[in-house]
């Protein structure tokens, strides 16, 4: 149920509640935690903005079959393997005060936005999940838990635990 024993080698990897393995390094702004920045050494772009200017085109948009599917299997696949444990204390990232502790919080401007505008939203609350020091080295970067297994396994749909499970 929890992921452990699927590499015999190494029987943790992939188990639940464990940090999550990369497939490349991590690429913090301070080698630690913060926000990584761009190549020219600035803030990334926004999300948001970059997510309606790369979905523009209505190309397509009228198959709504396809666009479920695209929808329903994006989101399958995101729950099985990417999970992360939420942090117990309920935040509010978009109220003053958290909005610069980018160690919890990230949130993301939706200023002008072509859809939020209409709805008097500024602000997507970002709230990052539960990190860990991986092997309690101070230098080295965090990694991200997770409270599901690391692999494509269905697990949404058969649960990470045996209570879970049943």
């Amino acid at each position: 149920y929890d992921g452990s024993c699927n590499n015999l080698k190494k029987p943790w990897w992939g188990m639940t509640y464990s940090p999550l393995v990369r497939l490349f390094p991590a690429k913090y702004a301070d080698n630690k935690q913060s926000p990584r920045l761009s190549a020219e050494g600035g803030s990334l772009p926004n999300a948001r903005i970059l997510r309606t200017k790369l979905i523009q085109s209505k190309r397509g948009l009228d198959d709504l079959r396809y666009w479920t599917l695209l929808i329903s299997w994006t989101q399958f696949v995101s729950h099985d393997t990417g999970h992360s444990v939420p942090r117990k204390d309920k935040l509010d990232c978009c109220a003053q005060g958290y909005a610069s502790d980018l160690n919890t919080c990230m949130p993301i401007e939706i200023l002008g936005d072509p859809f939020y505008t209409n709805h008097s939203v500024n602000c997507m609350n970002m709230v990052r999940g539960q990190i860990t020091d991986g092997l309690n080295c101070p230098l080295s970067p965090v990694q991200q838990v997770i409270d599901i297994t690391h692999y494509m396994d269905a697990s949404p749909i058969y649960g990470s635990t045996r209570k879970i499970a049943e």
